[in-house]
């Protein structure tokens, strides 16, 4: 395969979903925690329910599907008509945003808000154009991914176990600020006579 910008976007975009779940296991690993196992826990779980709806209510193709969609594949386990890239995708985006919305985080997860939605719609438009999979089967990988993302995140959270949340919101967390400045008006007397004058504090 030739080195150029398409190619080197196709690779990203087969291989984001990988990548994705291979961070948050291998992150949990390494830290030694269980929230990155508690996310995939949920994901295959998505997969597979995701997998089932749409082979069940979703269109099939007549036409012959380009190589290009099947060179990763997870040979025999999930359904020809499932897009499971959305599902990783979506999945993984509305798990992340559920505590991220409930507890106001936006100003502190900017990047990743706008992101994972441009991740989305690269995948979508690239596996319809591609032909790959019905605009009918994209959806309903949206639909169902975000859906589970969302219904496991809110499962994770009644447990009131912060530590299995990937924003941890509790009396342990700790945030920093930058002070804003402050203006005082202060009088001193010289000769006893009041002189006023206004400082002010914070950095600059």
């Amino acid at each position: 395969m030739e080195l150029n910008l398409s190619s080197l976007l196709y690779l990203f975009f087969r291989l984001a979903p990988f990548i994705l779940v291979c961070f948050f296991v291998l992150g949990s690993i390494i830290n030694s925690e269980l929230k990155g196992f508690v996310y995939l826990i949920g994901l295959v779980f998505a997969c597979f329910v995701s997998s089932q709806i749409i082979g069940f209510i979703g269109e099939t193709t007549e036409n012959q599907i380009s190589p290009v969609c099947n060179l990763f594949t997870i040979n025999g386990f999930f359904a020809n008509m499932t897009p499971i890239s959305m599902v990783v995708l979506t999945y993984t985006f509305f798990y992340l945003v559920y505590p991220i919305g409930k507890y106001h985080l936006e100003i502190d997860n900017v990047m990743l808000l706008i992101f994972f939605p441009i991740l989305i719609l690269g995948e979508a438009y690239w596996i319809i154009s591609k032909g790959c999979f019905s605009i009918l089967n994209t959806f309903l990988a949206v639909i169902f991914g975000g859906g589970l993302g969302v219904l496991w995140a809110y499962i994770i959270d009644k447990t009131n176990l912060r530590g299995l949340q990937y924003f941890n919101i509790g009396s342990n967390r700790e945030k920093c600020t930058r002070p804003s400045k402050q203006r005082f008006r202060c009088v001193t007397y010289k000769e006893g006579k009041p002189q006023e004058f206004i400082t002010t504090s914070g950095t600059s």
